[in-house]
Formats: C-alpha cells, structure tokens, sequence
C-alpha cells in the first residue's frame, strides 16, 4: 500500500483491518491447547499466559472477566511455577528467573486477581539476590557473580543485560515494593553508564546500543525517576535515525 496517496476519509477501506474476532478465538483456544510446537518454550512457561492475556486485552477482551474455571486453570498453572525461594521458575524443578517472574506477575495483573499467589517478601529477597554480588558466598565456589555494581542478573549465577534491570524494577514496582534502597541503590548510575556515543542503550557496559535494550534501560529510568541522568536529546536522535 502506497501509504502516502492514502486519503483519511477512506482510510479504513484501503488497510488491512484486524479480524479480531478470528485472533480472539485463535487465542483462547490456545490457553486451554498449545500446538506441539511450543515444547521449545518449556523453559519460559510463565510467558505463554502473559502473552495470550496480554493480546487478549489489546484486542478488546477483557481477560478480568473470564469464567472463573478459566482464571482458576490458569492459577494452577501459575501456582505450579513459582519457587519457594520467591519469584517464578520457566517450569516445574527449575530454578527461579526474573524474566519468568515478569511474565507471570505480568499474567496475574491481566487477569486481576491472584495476587495472593505472590510471597511479596520472598520475592523482594529473591530480586535483591540477583542484584551485583547480593549473593557472593566465598565458601561456595560454585555461587559466582560477575555483575557491575548496579546490575541484575537474570538468575543466580545467570547472564546479565539491561532486560534484568527492567524485568527486577516493574516486579517490584507491581507489589509496591519501591521504593527500597536494598533494590535501586545505583541501578539509575549503571543504566546511565550502559547509553553509549551513539545516544542508545547497551545490554551492558562497553555494549552496542540497541533498540530493546534502551527500551529496558528508559523504561527502568521512568521508574526510577531518574531520567535526569541519561542524555534525552541524545537518545530521541539515535531512535529517529
């Protein structure tokens, strides 16, 4: 479609419309039956939920009034993931991840209810463990932490990127928790130091600027109410180039 000759008073006639009642019905059939192809996503199975409500309410279907057998499925499926030691495993017997732990707070926000699933103080434990050397133990050789002074790994011992710092923050924004020094101590610094020459954001220190990335680290900025310490003007050019 030549976008640019497209007259406003037919707009609707000349783009593709969105049959939202086709993906509505594609979607919860997928809440109930997932195709085999998804097993490649057994080790993120708190995102599947959150994905489908999610699309679910962009198109119009408010996942708050589901029939109650639906929420309470998806509530077990959920109560299943989530580790005693705070936070939500990607599945049963694996350790806890902050990414799974989004996706799965994220779900229950959807849904509106099932908060009381959520052990707030475990969690808040759990992300603080994930924060730079919050669980280096000298006598345990197997529990090393390379993190820079301000970061999050994704999981104990786990990789780390500025995904960490967003998925850590909206947690913990989500149960009220902040603010809380024990959590954003010098996060603001660290994302500050991860906007490169170019104005975007790297995964990390030394990193490239891309485009997820610096929506995590503005993101993270927002809620830390720290904005202040990257360059805005910098950062809007390098997104409209």
């Amino acid at each position: 479609v030549d976008y640019t000759a497209i007259d406003a008073k037919n707009y609707q006639d000349e783009c593709a419309v969105i049959e939202k009642d086709q993906h509505i019905q594609y979607l919860l059939g997928m809440l109930i039956n997932l195709p085999k192809g998804y097993e490649n996503l057994d080790a993120g199975i708190p995102w599947i939920p959150y994905w489908i409500t999610q699309a679910l309410e962009l198109l119009g279907k408010r996942t708050a009034d589901f029939e109650e057998d639906i929420k309470t499925w998806i509530f077990k499926y959920l109560k299943n993931l989530i580790h005693p030691n705070g936070g939500f495993a990607g599945n049963i017997g694996f350790q806890p991840h902050i990414a799974s732990t989004y996706g799965g707070l994220c779900a229950i926000v959807n849904l509106g209810k099932g908060y009381e699933l959520i052990d707030w103080e475990k969690t808040r434990e759990f992300i603080i463990r994930l924060k730079e050397n919050s669980f280096s133990d000298r006598e345990d050789p197997s529990r090393i932490n390379v993190a820079t002074k301000g970061s999050f790994t994704m999981c104990e011992n786990g990789e780390l990127d500025m995904w960490g710092c967003y998925c850590a923050l909206v947690v913990a924004d989500i149960l009220g928790l902040l603010p809380d020094e024990w959590i954003t101590a010098g996060v603001g610094d660290y994302i500050a130091s991860c906007q490169t020459y170019e104005g975007g954001i790297s995964s990390s220190l030394f990193g490239e600027a891309h485009a997820g990335f610096t929506y995590c680290g503005l993101a993270s900025m927002i809620i830390l109410g720290e904005t202040d310490k990257l360059d805005l003007s910098w950062l809007a050019s390098w997104v409209a180039h």
